[in-house]
């Protein structure tokens, strides 16, 4: 058989040829490619809006926690104490006692009174005082606005006492026990001693933020975490090949 030498033209239609065959398979390639393309644009499309969603949750979630450690704000609440009357020594039947609602587990930062008492002779100014602490009656803190005051008489007092330290707080319940009293009887029980003529008690308490619990936490990060990777499951099964 005999072999024809290439000419120019020969040549050229062979190159042509080639760049052809080139050119088809780049754009089926490009096709390919482009088909991809469009697929994970709509994947992302679909995706976005529980991407969105994730992530409201975790800022949520977040802001949350970031107020509950922030901590909840100091709140005064104000007892007005007028008339009441100074009976018997503490823990006596006859004694005026409060419950006043504080909020659950609330913190008791500091007392200010402004305040005028009034002492029946031979009673003294200095015997009447006011106990406070949880309801149950336990750990109570008890303190004289008169102290030093060894007369009878009517007299108005002002100040503040610093309960920071003593780590005082009220249960469950949110009460706040006050109990008014003598600290000698000078009369027999269930005669006055004393009254308290007027004034305004203010107790600065914080009270309790409700804050999630670390496991309530820790389940809500890993439910959190489950979407996310149900959500890239998804998205990687949805990007297989035609």
């Amino acid at each position: 058989m005999k072999v024809l030498p290439m000419t120019s033209s020969s040549s050229t239609a062979a190159a042509a040829l080639a760049f052809f065959s080139f050119q088809a398979a780049g754009s089926g390639q490009d096709g390919r490619r482009d088909r991809d393309t469009a697929r994970d644009i709509r994947n992302e499309r679909s995706c976005a809006p529980a991407r969105r969603a994730l992530r409201l949750a975790v800022w949520s979630l977040a802001a949350a926690m970031g107020l509950g450690a922030a901590g909840a704000q100091a709140t005064p609440v104000a007892v007005d104490v007028s008339g009441v009357q100074s009976m018997d020594l503490l823990g006596d039947a006859g004694n005026t006692v409060w419950w006043i609602d504080v909020g659950a587990h609330a913190v008791l930062n500091r007392l200010s009174w402004s305040i005028t008492l009034e002492a029946f002779s031979p009673s003294l100014l200095a015997e009447m005082q006011l106990s406070f602490g949880a309801s149950s009656g336990l750990d109570q803190v008890s303190f004289t606005p008169g102290g030093g005051d060894f007369l009878s008489g009517t007299s108005r007092y002002t100040g503040m006492l610093d309960l920071g330290g003593l780590g005082l707080s009220v249960g469950a319940d949110g009460l706040l026990r006050l109990e008014f009293s003598e600290a000698f009887k000078d009369f027999a029980p269930g005669v006055a001693d004393g009254r308290w003529l007027g004034g305004t008690l203010t107790f600065d308490v914080t009270r309790a933020t409700a804050v999630p619990e670390p496991a309530s936490l820790a389940l809500s990060l890993a439910g959190l975490a489950a979407m996310a990777g149900l959500g890239a499951v998804r998205r990687r099964a949805s990007r297989r090949p035609d």
